[in-house]
Parts: C-alpha cells; sequence; structure tokens
C-alpha cells in the first residue's frame, strides 16, 4: 500500500510539534513557540541561546509569537519527505 500526502506547511505534517521556546534573557518572549521536526535529530544544539536550538529535534522555526506560527511554517529544504528524483542518465538530483 502506498499512501500520498499533500503537505503546504509544516503543521500539516504527522512530523512536527510546537514546543515552547521562551527567550532565557527576555521576560516579555515567554510565550515564544519554535516549530521542530521529530523526524530529524537536532544537528545545531547550543548555535542560539533558545530552548528549542537546545532541544533533541531539529528546529524548522523559532522564536515564534503564538500568532505567528502558521506564518513561519514553510516546509525547510531538509525535510526528510520531500521526495527527491534522480536524473537517471546522471545519477545526480533533481
Amino acid at each position: 500500500m502506498e499512501v500520498e500526502l499533500k503537505i503546504k506547511n509544516c503543521l500539516e505534517c504527522p512530523k512536527h510539534k510546537v514546543v515552547a521556546d521562551p527567550d532565557p534573557s527576555d521576560w516579555f518572549c515567554d510565550d515564544d513557540e519554535a516549530i521542530v521536526c521529530t523526524a530529524l535529530v537536532n544537528d545545531e544544539k547550543g548555535r542560539f541561546n533558545s530552548v528549542a536550538y537546545n532541544g533533541q529535534y531539529k528546529v524548522v522555526s523559532s522564536g515564534l509569537r503564538p500568532y505567528e506560527t502558521k506564518k513561519y511554517a514553510r516546509i525547510p529544504d531538509f525535510c526528510p519527505l520531500i521526495v527527491k528524483s534522480v536524473d537517471p542518465v546522471t545519477g545526480q538530483e533533481v
């Protein structure tokens, strides 16, 4: 059996998760959120002073106000669900 999903943003994906992402140095941003991909491991741990970047999952977008989450849920280039085709002659991804 084969299933095909048409996803327009990360919030429609079953692999996404919206997590709390408060800024430790700014009390005004206590309700910030981040979108993470649970299918990928965080390879940028400690890169930024953000709760999401110190978590276990790959960050798609961080430091979002709750009303901005959908706006910044664009599908990233590193999405593991993007089907890449290979040119049969050159063997290169297209």
